[in-house]
């Protein structure tokens, strides 16, 4: 499992699942290939999670597909 404390995304990146999360802020393209979990997700730009999604606080601009 991958922990992260805070990712700020400006571009695109792919990550291998499962990832634990406290703060992803994302302006760009997050691909996760696997489970995600977390406190806080902000898109501004487009998400794509493969498995599942489980969040506090969701904050969607964009476009996410879970």
């Amino acid at each position: 499992m991958q922990e992260i404390e805070k990712l700020s995304i400006v571009g695109s990146i792919r990550l291998t699942g499962p990832v634990k999360f406290m703060r992803i802020d994302l302006l760009g393209s997050l691909n996760i290939d696997g489970r995600a979990e977390g406190k806080t997700l902000e898109i501004g730009g487009s998400a794509k999670i493969e498995n599942s999604l489980k969040s506090g606080k969701l904050d969607i601009s964009g476009r996410l597909e879970a």
